[in-house]
């Protein structure tokens, strides 16, 4: 539990960096004299530069994880650290040099989001790689779990800072909210210092690619209680290893699990096509003629957020990634239409606000319980250490292009956009249902052995039964996941 909360502050890093921006807008539109239309286009630019690092930093992480997932988290959070400072040095200069910053302001959240994207790549892979078959599901939803947490408390901190309406004297002098924006660097200080003093083993499957059988069996030793478990882990992280062997010997990884790889990016893209990014931005707007129920009914939000989220982590297990990815294309797709008929509200629509108020809450839910936790999970049990970046990547990217196309949408379409976003939703439901397979208590290899090459023709050679693994040693077979194809006998 140590070892998994250590690894688990880097979601905390990742969820409170994308987010306490938004709780310092009204700050820096005083602190750099910004009328309406500047702060739009800074915020604008601002906002897109901890995903466009994001992307590098994902892209980064597949090759940093090759020299360990310990320095890889190190790296990770060097950079952090190096961002805050940039950022809390800066904001001192521009009170003596008013706007003199706020490039060097632009470099540090570059910075963080090269940060962020290594963490998104790295945590959930190292937190299925220390964890049993059985457990994969629950400590893997905790990565949006925390994550969720950490947009919370951002939320939190943005009632106790300074507003528009506050004395500009006063906010320049503020440190609350200098602070608020330094907090990652302290994040990622108490995460280092854990991994270099407490949690001093690697992942055990970085130690089988390096074949070092001792450290393997210590680094499992330090995770699992019982020797029994130790002896079996190590046995399947020889024979993954052993079959990373062949493929790379006989023929590349992609010309085998191709398809994994497609199937993966689907649905770490889907995961934004829900048009979760639309329906946050949007609600705040609808929520705001609502008058004194704003604040109220942000609140209601990202409590249930958070809450929809805890639920994902019990019924992960129960129900598997596939169902809860098909739920929550249905349901995500339902109450984008009814966003859609209920959108565009004002003060005395009271009756249409309430049904665009519910159908967010009930969207968000259906997210949460869904896409949010079981896209990271997924990539996490499917994709080689050697794909995760391309798959982490993939989210921010579209992360990119939800972000920049809905307003254009929002301005030529108005409510329709929505619909688009439900329509996707639809596709998604039948590529999850046809494509998807279920990663549940099997290993990665396992998974990957789902999507192998040869798998299709093997299924369909009527000559060919199966059988445990234990049926016959000696029987010329193929190694199928652990099963064996035997030939029968003309």
């Amino acid at each position: 539990v140590g070892y998994n909360a250590t690894l688990l502050i880097g979601s905390a890093i990742f969820g409170y960096c994308i987010s306490v921006y938004g709780s310092c807008l009204d700050a820096f539109k005083i602190l750099y004299d910004w009328d309406q239309d500047e702060a739009d286009f800074w915020n604008a630019i601002i906002s897109t530069l901890v995903p466009a690092g994001a992307i590098i930093g994902a892209l980064a992480s597949s090759n940093l994880m090759s020299f360990g997932r310990r320095p890889t988290i190190f790296i990770a959070g060097f950079i952090c650290v190096i961002a805050t400072i940039f950022i809390c040095l800066v904001q001192r200069i521009d009170l003596e040099h008013k706007g003199a910053g706020l490039s060097y302001f632009c470099y540090g959240r570059i910075l963080l989001g090269i940060s962020v994207g290594i963490y998104s790549g790295v945590t959930p892979s190292y937190i299925n790689e220390i964890n049993p078959e059985r457990l994969c599901g629950i400590f893997g939803s905790c990565h949006q779990l925390i994550l969720c947490g950490a947009i919370c408390v951002t939320y939190c901190i943005g009632l106790k800072l300074p507003t528009e309406n506050d004395d500009p004297e006063e906010v320049r002098s503020s440190i609350a909210w200098r602070v608020a924006m330094c907090v990652p660097g302290f994040m990622s200080i108490i995460q280092i210092i854990s991994l270099m003093f407490f949690f001093t083993y690697d992942s055990p499957a970085y130690y089988a690619d390096k074949s070092n059988d001792d450290l393997i069996k210590t680094s499992l030793r330090f995770i699992y209680a019982e020797e029994s478990g130790v002896e079996e882990k190590f046995g399947k992280l020889v024979k993954a290893k052993k079959q990373s062997s062949s493929v790379s010997s006989g023929e590349s990884l992609y010309t085998r699990y191709g398809k994994a790889l497609w199937v993966g990016l689907g649905v770490a893209s889907l995961q934004q096509l829900t048009g979760i990014n639309i329906i946050i931005y949007y609600a705040a707007t609808v929520f705001k003629v609502q008058g004194d129920l704003a604040p109220i009914l942000s609140s209601i939000m990202s409590f249930i957020n958070f809450f929809a989220t805890l639920g994902a982590v019990f019924f992960v297990d129960k129900l598997g990634r596939k169902l809860l990815l098909v739920i929550g294309s249905i349901g995500c797709g339902i109450f984008l239409a009814t966003s859609c008929l209920s959108f565009g509200g004002t003060k005395d629509t009271t009756f249409q606000n309430w049904i665009f108020n519910i159908s967010v809450f009930i969207f968000i839910a259906m997210f949460e319980i869904s896409y949010g936790p079981v896209s990271w999970l997924y990539l996490s049990e499917l994709l080689p250490t050697e794909w995760m970046g391309a798959g982490i990547a993939t989210t921010w990217i579209f992360t990119i292009a939800v972000t920049i196309t809905t307003p254009t949408f929002i301005t030529n379409l108005g409510r329709w956009t929505f619909f688009i976003y439900a329509i996707f939703m639809a596709v998604a439901t039948l590529f999850i249902s046809s494509c998807v397979t279920e990663t549940k208590g099997r290993t990665k290899e396992e998974n990957l052995e789902v999507f192998a090459k040869d798998r299709t023709a093997i299924a369909k050679d009527s000559s060919c039964l199966l059988y445990t693994s234990d049926a016959a040693d000696d029987t010329p077979c193929v190694d199928l996941g652990g099963r064996r194809i035997i030939k029968k006998k003309k």
